[in-house]
Formats: structure tokens, sequence, C-alpha cells
């Protein structure tokens, strides 16, 4: 328990740092000063810019192609969708979907406004969520903002608003602070047979420069080409190149309400008027810039598996999309899920142990039951699904039956007779009937669940209600 108090006060007391690396003794050379205030500066610029360096790595992997790809990737400002639910061939980021086709796009609001025309979708779950580059909600649009018969909605930079005052009318203006936009839709699948239907509505998806639009115009969606890689993975790079991307973001898309904190970087050569070169910083300089990243991101990992928030088991993320200062919790969900929602319209509660707390792991057999009471709200077209990955890499895992995820629209699984649903979980293969058809295979090693409940109802984004435990078959 101490060691664990210890991690936190480091982890989360940012300030406790400064002060406690600040002292001085009177035999310290000048080179170890500046060592220990490098250290301070790279483990706070570690912290604070996990999400934007994250959302940056995506964004070059989803955009640098030619023509859009049926499996996300698209030029930059240009809309695209995904053909398939993603699977274990899809590495983009961790714990992706394996319940909804996406829609994204990445778009620079410097250069456009960007009006955003969703189609008529009733009867459907969807979603459209939109993220500044530090993974900050912007804005969810669903259809109980949106209703079921669309609309078009523009994008505009807080700075320009003066320029965009007087507006086509029916279009809803929407305001980023920071010139890249990321927008990510959702549209809900109920089964594969399904799949044909909801691509019809993600393809509608359309975004057009608000130049055009004004003239009466809506730019046709670019027709996809095949891949056959998946999703790309999003390498964030070594510790120069991650402290390289921190540095583009701060220099071109800085948070004024931050300054105050991301000044103290400087001295590692981040947020000047010069791009970040390390071949310009000093030995000691370097030497408590690499401790520094070293000592944050084992507190950004030991953060993101040991959430404050514990319920039945399950890691509860409250402040998913709205962080204000809190950057290592920001930094520990988005290594979770980058660019988690806000928790009114999605929680993704995780859990890499079981309820004695001991690692989740295939060679062992695990249950759940999940209860007949709804935790989501069907009347917007809500729903749950818990889904596998590996523990290490957070990856769905490829398996015999092709099951990634099990829910409430899962065919052909066998409910308890009071309406409840009891999941089994291992690596090897059920024998039993029942627990076939309610089987979610795990791999053979170390893996992590994570229950997706789209549009809980209030008494689980609040923290109020329990979920429910997870238990080892002895």
């Amino acid at each position: 328990m101490k060691s664990r108090l210890m991690i936190m006060v480091i982890a989360f007391g940012l300030t406790t740092v400064l002060i406690l690396t600040s002292l001085v003794y009177a035999d310290e050379t000048a080179d170890t000063i500046l060592q220990k205030r490098a250290y301070v500066a790279a483990y706070n610029a570690y912290i604070y810019g996990f999400a934007p360096v994250k959302a940056k790595s995506v964004e070059i992997a989803l955009t640098s192609v030619d023509y859009p790809l049926e499996d996300a990737p698209a030029p930059i400002n240009i809309i695209n969708s995904t053909t398939r639910l993603f699977d274990y061939r899809d590495t983009i980021v961790p714990t992706l979907n394996n319940d909804t086709l996406y829609v994204s796009a990445w778009m620079e609001l410097k250069d456009s406004p960007f009006v955003l025309s969703i189609p008529p979708i009733k009867n459907r779950y969807f979603i459209v969520q939109l993220l500044n580059i530090y993974t900050e909600s912007i804005e969810n649009l669903t259809v109980e903002n949106v209703g079921e018969n669309g609309g078009n909605y523009i994008f505009i930079l807080d700075n320009q608003k003066n320029q965009y005052k007087n507006l086509p009318e029916g279009v809803t203006p929407i305001y980023c602070d920071t010139p890249t936009l990321w927008l990510i839709g959702r549209v809900g699948i109920r089964s594969i047979a399904d799949i044909g239907a909801g691509r019809k509505i993600a393809e509608a998806f359309t975004l057009t420069p608000f130049e055009e639009f004004a003239r009466g115009k809506i730019r046709k969606r670019l027709k996809q080409k095949k891949s056959v890689r998946g999703c790309p993975p999003s390498p964030m790079g070594g510790i120069m190149e991650y402290y390289g991307r921190l540095d583009d973001v701060i220099r071109n898309e800085p948070l004024e309400k931050d300054k105050v904190f991301t000044d103290q970087f400087k001295i590692i050569g981040i947020g000047s008027n010069e791009p970040f070169d390390p071949k310009k910083l000093s030995q000691p300089v370097l030497t408590g810039l690499a401790a520094g990243a070293k000592d944050a991101g084992q507190a950004v990992r030991y953060a993101a598996q040991n959430c404050e928030t514990v319920c039945g088991g399950w890691n509860l993320e409250l402040n998913g999309g709205r962080y204000g200062t809190d950057f290592l919790a920001r930094a520990a969900i988005n290594l979770n899920s980058i660019g988690l929602n806000t928790p009114e319209r999605a929680m993704y509660p995780k859990r890499f142990v079981d309820a004695d707390g001991n690692q989740l792991i295939g060679s062992k057999k695990y249950e759940i039951t999940i209860p007949a009471k709804s935790l989501v709200r069907k009347e917007v077209a809500g729903f749950w699904s818990i889904t596998m990955y590996d523990a290490q890499n957070r990856f769905m895992v490829k398996n015999s039956i092709n099951r990634y995820s099990i829910g409430d629209r899962t065919t052909g699984v066998q409910k308890n007779i009071d309406g409840s649903l009891t999941i089994y979980i291992s690596n090897s293969k059920p024998t039993d009937t029942k627990q076939m058809a309610n089987w979610l295979p795990a791999p053979e090693g170390e893996f992590m669940l994570q229950y997706r409940l789209f549009e809980p109802v209030k008494e689980v984004y609040s923290g109020k209600m329990t979920l429910p435990q997870l238990y080892k078959v002895k």
C-alpha cells in the first residue's frame, strides 16, 4: 500500500514533484541542478503530451494516403467510413470496438470551416464525436440533438467566429479551440447480416468545405480503394520523436489556459520559437530528459491499470473527454482507449483482474452474469457488449469462432430463466452446449476485458450502480 501511495503522489501530484525536485543542496554543481530541472520538465511534458502526441500519431497514420481506403484511412479533410467491423487485424489504436462501423475525418480548420451533413437515421444507434487535438470533447451529435431526420453542422475555429456570423439557414455552428478537429462517428450494427444496411448509412455522411456548401454544393464521397492490411498501427516513435511531436503541437496548436504549465517545457527545447532539436540540448538536459520520460511512462502505465474508481472489479473512467488539468488521467485513458467519449454518451469500463484481484489469463476459466435489467437506454438505441483484448497491447485476439465480443445483440446466446446472460470466458473451447453458445474466447496468455455501454443509464455514468463481478471458476 505504501508503494502505491508513493507512486500516486508522484504520478498525480505534479506540483509535488516540482517542489521536491527544486530542492538544491550547497554542494551541487550547476549541471546537477540543470539535470534536475530537465527531469521535472520532461516528466511533466511526457504526461501532458501523451494524449496530443498519440492523437497526432493516429492522424499521421490515418491521413498518410492519397485516397480513402475501406478500413478508415483517408487524406486530410476527407471523410471516410469503414466497411466491416474491426477485429484482430486492426491495430491503429488500442481497444477498437467490434460493435459499430466507424465514420472518420481529420480536419485542419485553418484551411476552411467544414460542413458535416448527417443523413436521416431511424431506429439505429449513431453518434458523431468531435475532439480537439488534446482529445477533449468538443461536442457529441446523437439522435437527441440531431433527431432522426439528420442535419448540417459547420465546424469553425474559435478565433474565426466573427468571420462566419451569417450562416445559411438550418446550419448549426460548432466551435473548436484547436486547428485540428477529429471526427469519430459510429453507426451501430445489430448483426453480421446488418452490415450492408449500416454501410449505406455510414456512406451517406458527407463533409464539404464551407465555401462550396454556401454555393449549394455538397461534396460527394470519394470512392474507396481496397485495403489488405487492416487498419494500420500508429506508432508514437522514440522518445525524441515523441517530444518533437509534442513541440509541434504546443507551438502550432497551444491552449492558452495551459500556458502557465507548458512554459516550463522550454528548458528541454519544447514550445520555444524554434522546432525541437535534441542536438542543441546539453548533456545534463538530455540525461534529465531521458530519466523523466522513463519515469513518466511508468506512471502512465500504472495509472492506466489502476483507476481510482473501481466498481465490481471494473475500472471506471468517469471524466473521459473532460479532463481539465488532470493530465495524468488524460494520458492513462488515452493509453487504454484514445478519444474516449464523455460518460453520459458511452462508458468503457475495463478490467485486468478477477474478483480475487488476480490477473486474467486464458488458461483459467471465468464466468460473468449480466443482469436482465438494462444498463443502457434502449429508447435511444443504446446497447452493450464485452470485448476481449490481449493485456499488453489491448488489441483484439484471433480465435477459432471469430467472436471478438458478446452482448445484447449477439445471436444464438442462451439466457438464464430470469433473463440474465452468463458469459463463459476461457482459451479452451467449452464442451457444454450452453457454455459454447455464450463463450467469449480468450488468448492463451494474459488478457483484459472492456465492457461497453453505449448510452448508459444515469445510475451507471454517475457511478451509483454496481457492475457485475467476474469470477474464476474453481
